[in-house]
């Protein structure tokens, strides 16, 4: 118990570091060939500020988790839960970054998955060549 505690802080600490970065290149990447529209410093801030949301929903998600095991909500139910935490995600985004529309929202949420994903992919394939199994 006494690891966990002192390793939560840790995994706090770099769960938001890698959010903000993700939300950071997301927010870029919906800005398209026009650039930035903000400077870097606010748009660092705006980051953190939804990368620190994220992180709450995350470890809220988890807590569920241990009071109520999620399988037995089924497949139906998982994905119900992650279309709510989306949709609740989408409007944040839009809202802190003063998206034009909730679409755009919706778009960096979807954005803010691919650095994840050139981290898991390459991870999958190492791990399965050892013999294990991600999943």
């Amino acid at each position: 118990m006494l690891m966990l505690l002192v390793s939560l802080p840790v995994i706090v600490v770099l769960l938001l570091l890698v959010e903000v970065g993700a939300c950071a290149i997301a927010y870029r990447i919906n800005c398209g060939h026009k650039g930035l529209d903000i400077d870097i410093g606010r748009l660092l801030r705006l980051s953190l500020i939804a990368a620190a949301f994220t992180v709450v929903v995350f470890f809220l998600f988890v807590a569920a988790g241990m009071v109520y095991p999620l399988q037995e909500l089924g497949v139906p139910g998982l994905v119900l839960i992650g279309l709510f935490v989306t949709l609740v995600q989408a409007q944040w985004l839009n809202w802190v970054y003063g998206l034009e529309s909730w679409f755009s929202g919706l778009g960096l949420v979807f954005l803010r998955i691919i650095p994840y994903l050139l981290i898991a992919v390459p991870m999958h394939f190492v791990i399965r060549s050892l013999g294990g199994s991600l999943l």
